[in-house]
């Protein structure tokens, strides 16, 4: 889709990672707040000064075709200046990091098998993003490490 088109060759990149909100008063006076599940990542993305609109008019009008309101998977993978956001923090090969195997989750939280790790350390770094394998119904959307995961050898972590 364009959108990958865009990041790919973005110049900056603003991630709003700030959850979604409401409040209303009732004429009572109680404040009620509701907050939206899951919370939605958003990009604000520069792109290379002096494109030209005639040679990118299919891209601009598919971006403002689905404007806020359509869902695309996107990759930061792929432009390797964007590193800094996705670069895995722990202290676990990646041949190992293959053979850990989520065993549950429940939305907020997921449930590791490490028994194909071998040692102990720090499995992730608060800000390390997971994206659990598999079917991709059931894991859209990456997740966010919020504190550190210690493991060992053949134990179960939550994250």
């Amino acid at each position: 889709m364009s959108f990958q088109r865009i990041i790919n060759g973005a110049t900056s990149l603003n991630v709003n990672k700030r959850k979604t909100t409401a409040m209303s008063v009732s004429r009572s006076g109680h404040v009620k707040t509701a907050e939206r599940q899951p919370s939605v990542y958003k990009f604000t993305v520069g792109s290379v000064p002096g494109l030209k609109y005639s040679e990118n008019r299919g891209v601009l009008e598919d971006i403002d075709t689905a404007d806020r309101v359509t869902e695309a998977n996107i990759s930061l993978a792929n432009n390797s200046g964007m590193n800094y956001i996705t670069a895995y923090q722990g202290d676990v090969t990646d041949a190992e990091l293959n053979d850990i195997v989520m065993v549950g989750g429940d939305g907020k939280e997921l449930y590791i098998n490490c028994s194909g790790v071998t040692g102990s350390g720090t499995l992730f770094k608060k800000g390390d993003f997971v994206q659990p394998a598999g079917n991709s119904n059931i894991y859209r959307y990456p997740y966010q490490v919020t504190s550190d995961v210690s493991f060992s050898a053949s134990a179960n972590v939550t994250i």
